[in-house]
């Protein structure tokens, strides 16, 4: 007498009602004399179906799994496999998705674009020189969705009178080169001399945090038009552009 047992790649399905379908992949072990085996699944739910290739006398098979007006939901599976003589059965789990249909306003429609951001760093500064080739696919975002944030030794300004770009030019400078050439600023945080061993901020006014700004504006040239929030509370963001 032989015995049938399941495993299952992936372990569980993701399918949205209405859209394409997932396949599960099925790997039967045979233990001893087995035959012709075939697949069964139960515990489907209303909407929702499955297509089964069956292993026959190989090793593998798959369950293609779709839910037409499935309600989102997971729901626990029971497959089973069969040569007439000896069965195995393991649990699949079916997860239907929530689907959000966004209708279109009088004002326009819905618009999705990708974007990125990097904060230059210490620890990530020689992305693009150890990556040379990172910037093409950049390129494909589209204008004004790549996002720079210079933190902890990014912030270039070090005293009340020096300055060192090296670590947020690494990473601006290619930043700037490509198609998009008006990436956001965000100014999260100001120079650390800014602040007390308490993190608490020591210019009242902002006229140094002001003047911090502005000299960035300088540095980066063409234009760069901020939008201030509350200060410490929202970044000061704005753009900037090389072409």
């Amino acid at each position: 007498m032989g015995s049938l047992s399941l495993s299952f790649s992936p372990a569980s399905a993701l399918v949205f009602s209405g859209q394409p379908s997932a396949t599960v992949n099925v790997t039967l072990n045979r233990q001893g004399a087995t035959g012709n085996v075939t697949l069964s699944v139960q515990g489907l739910p209303t909407g929702a179906a499955a297509t089964i290739q069956s292993p026959g006398t190989s090793s593998s098979g798959s369950i293609t799994l779709s839910a037409s007006s499935a309600a989102a939901a997971t729901y626990p599976l029971t497959v089973t496999a069969s040569d007439d003589t000896v069965s195995g059965s393991a649990a699949l789990s079916l997860v239907v998705g929530a689907v959000a249909q966004i209708g279109i306003t009088k004002n326009g429609g819905f618009q999705v674009a990708m974007s990125t951001s990097f904060q230059p760093a210490e620890w990530d500064y020689q992305f693009f020189t150890l990556n040379p080739n990172a910037t093409a696919p950049l390129g494909n975002l589209q204008p004004a969705h790549i996002r720079l944030q210079g933190i902890s030794q990014g912030v270039p300004q070090t005293t009340a009178n020096t300055w060192d770009f090296t670590v947020l030019d690494d990473i601006t400078q290619p930043v700037l080169g490509v198609g998009d050439h008006s990436p956001e600023f965000q100014i999260a945080v100001a120079p650390a001399f800014m602040y007390d061993a308490n993190h608490d901020f020591l210019d009242p006014t902002y006229q140094g945090f002001a003047a911090y700004t502005q000299n960035l504006v300088r540095y980066f040239g063409r234009w760069f038009v901020p939008r201030f929030g509350e200060f410490l509370s929202n970044y000061v963001v704005g753009r900037i552009q090389r072409t």
